[in-house]
């Protein structure tokens, strides 16, 4: 639905506001190099419409699948939630 929708190129084209509320650095065991560990929420307007995870190099990339990972998406007045702590 995340990908469907859109809402990862929404945010990169400004239709959809991105607000970190979590950031810390990490090294995941998969990974080569410290990151920062980020939760976001996504926003249309003043309406939440997703909450993701994210891991983002020094140099602003994501990295893991280059995507951030949705935990709760609102559509229509419904959550739609991965299952997994998000918050």
């Amino acid at each position: 639905m995340f990908n469907e929708l859109g809402f990862y190129e929404r945010v990169q084209a400004g239709e959809l506001r991105e607000r970190v509320f979590k950031h810390h650095v990490t090294q995941p065991d998969w990974s080569p190099e410290p990151l920062y560990r980020q939760m976001a929420r996504y926003y249309d307007g003043d309406t939440l419409v997703a909450v993701v995870n994210q891991w983002q190099r020094f140099n602003g990339t994501l990295a893991a699948s280059g995507r951030p990972d949705p935990k709760k998406i609102f559509i229509d007045g419904k959550v739609y939630w991965t299952g997994q702590r998000s918050e």
